[in-house]
């Protein structure tokens, strides 16, 4: 009996030992392993940065828009419409897309507001370029702040003769300077043309001219010309005006020219007075034989509405007045054409006659586009900067006044380096060139 519970106590242990070293060789009931912990989620990928949006480039569009000169405000609509075709052709594709929004200021064809209504466009309204279109005695008194302001100004209509001198930095002539377009070409042009190919009567000249700076000016370009045509001795009028002159004083002016009994009238004046002029040789039935001036306004159809049509039938559009053009519609100059043919019934459509204005205004537009274009940035600095290095060439599309072919550039004044006036003549309804000869619409016309 002992013995048996020895065994079993053996036994017991034997077992006890076995179980033991099976567990320890991996025999044991498999184990289960713990419960692995799920993946850490990843961090959200962060979103690529929104692209900035294209800058908006701010443009003032200054001028007359109201009062006498309101033809050379009225012509800010080129620029409109160029501005708004490159909007719809994208914007400046060099800038993102950039668009081009504008804003006008009024003169109201009055010099005490230029400075004002050019300090809102710079401060208020906060513009990267001005284009300024208006008379020169309105740019003129701008003139001090345009350096100042350091915002570029495209100047159009003004004829620049007392801008030049003061070496602005910021500013840009787009017209024909005052001795270019009032004092040599209408001498230079007409009067020596009519004289060689017609030789029209010329023994007595009347020099009939405004106190206005930039009259003054041209008149004293004019007269070397006459000089060099040998035609100083044959003057027998020689008198300035006031700028500010009643009509009652323009009676006395034109009763003067007329005891004169000149065979040739040079005349230039400053807008404001033109009408008055015509009127006072109106009332007093006097046609000088042959009329020449540098006063372009006299081609639009503006003067028309300005003048009258039966004073403008009587006075001018049947008689021998020959004036300086800046461009015309039957110019054969290929983007001049194209760019009318796409821009007169836009303007039409607005209820706008097109004048030879309007083409300097797209023009300084045009300016603008290809300089942002080509610099990538509206920064009035280098905007300034390549203004003064831009040179547009004959046949570009961006080249569409022919007044400065053959190349748009500038000197460092802001003077164009190319004037090339024309000279035109109203025949009834008709307005035609005359000079140069190449280019000629018409034969003139000199009634008795």
């Amino acid at each position: 009996m002992q013995i048996s519970k020895r065994v079993g106590v053996l036994l017991l242990v034997i077992a006890l030992l076995v179980g033991l070293t099976m567990g320890m060789w991996g025999c044991a009931p498999e184990a289960v392993p713990p419960q692995e912990k799920p993946p850490a989620e990843k961090p959200p990928a962060e979103k690529p940065p929104a692209e900035k949006p294209p800058p908006t480039i701010k443009v003032g569009l200054l001028g007359a828009r109201t009062g006498p000169a309101a033809a050379y405000g009225e012509a800010l609509a080129g620029a409109e419409w160029v501005f708004e075709q490159a909007n719809t052709a994208g914007g400046i594709k060099s800038m993102g897309g950039a668009k081009i929004e504008w804003v006008y200021g009024n003169t109201e064809s009055n010099v005490d507001k230029v400075v004002g209504e050019l300090e809102r466009l710079v401060t208020v309204e906060k513009v990267d370029a001005i284009i300024f279109s208006s008379a020169t005695m309105e740019q003129s008194a701008g003139a001090p702040y345009f350096d100042k302001n350091k915002i570029p100004v495209l100047g159009t209509i003004s004829t620049g003769g007392p801008l030049f001198p003061l070496n602005l930095k910021y500013w840009f002539c787009f017209s024909a300077p005052s001795d270019e377009a009032y004092g040599k070409a209408p001498i230079n042009i007409i009067l020596r043309g009519l004289i060689e190919e017609f030789n029209i009567k010329h023994d007595r000249i009347a020099l009939v001219f405004c106190d206005a700076d930039y009259i003054k000016m041209a008149k004293e370009a004019a007269i070397p010309e006459l000089e060099a045509m040998g035609l100083t001795k044959n003057i027998v009028y020689n008198k300035l005006h006031p700028a500010k002159i009643t009509e009652a004083m323009m009676a006395s002016v034109a009763l003067e020219v007329k005891a004169s009994k000149p065979d040739v009238v040079i005349y230039n004046d400053i807008v404001a007075n033109s009408t008055k002029n015509f009127k006072a040789f109106h009332e007093l039935g006097f046609y000088p034989p042959v009329l020449v001036s540098g006063l372009s306004l006299i081609g639009y159809e503006k003067f028309w509405q300005m003048l009258g049509e039966e004073m403008m039938i009587d006075q001018i559009a049947t008689k021998a007045v020959f004036f300086t053009a800046l461009t015309h519609p039957k110019l054969p100059y290929p983007p001049y054409q194209e760019a009318a043919t796409k821009f007169e019934p836009w303007l039409k459509a607005k209820g706008i006659a097109a004048t030879f204005y309007h083409y300097l205004d797209m023009q300084a537009a045009y300016a603008l586009c290809r300089v942002w274009e080509t610099i990538g940035t509206k920064d009035p600095e280098k905007v300034n900067d390549a203004l003064h290095e831009i040179k547009i060439e004959e046949g570009d599309p961006h080249l569409v006044a022919p007044l400065f072919l053959p190349a748009l550039e500038f000197y460092p004044n802001g003077r164009p380096v190319n004037v090339t006036p024309f000279g035109a003549q109203w025949q009834e309804h008709e307005l035609e060139l005359i000079f140069p000869l190449e280019i000629r619409t018409a034969e003139p016309v000199f009634p008795k």
